[in-house]
């Protein structure tokens, strides 16, 4: 009997690796691995898709900070408005001597009396 025993012991013994692979508990085990690693791999792909987009974004508001008229009044330039109407003023001929004009400044803003109307300035006299 011990001997049948050990021998059947000894054509089990090469199987049970396999067994233990086979087994739910090693599966799931493996599993886990692979899930926490991908999980892993999909934080730093996310992680990195945000900081991307982020300098993206940082530079889409550089260029629009750039093209803002609000960025052109801090170079000392002033937006004109007929004081009535509130139409942007382009040309001096919108104008006449008597006329109410508000200025946006890059800090405040002033009403404005126009005196005279001059034509046009980049004509060579």
């Amino acid at each position: 009997m011990e001997r049948k025993t050990a021998d059947a012991r000894r054509r089990l013994d090469p199987l049970a690796p396999r067994i233990r692979g086979a087994s739910p508990r090693g599966k799931l085990a493996r599993r886990r691995l692979i899930l926490d690693t991908l999980g892993h791999r999909l934080h730093e792909a996310a992680e990195r898709r945000v900081a991307a987009c982020g300098e993206r974004l940082a530079r889409a508001a550089q260029g629009l900070e750039a093209r803002s008229p609000l960025a052109t009044l801090t170079r000392g330039f002033a937006i004109l408005r007929h004081a009535p109407t509130g139409q942007v003023i382009t040309d001096a001929g919108q104008l006449a001597p008597g006329d109410r004009v508000d200025a946006r400044l890059a800090h405040g803003g002033l009403t404005l009396e126009v005196v005279e109307v001059i034509g046009d300035l980049t004509a060579n006299d």
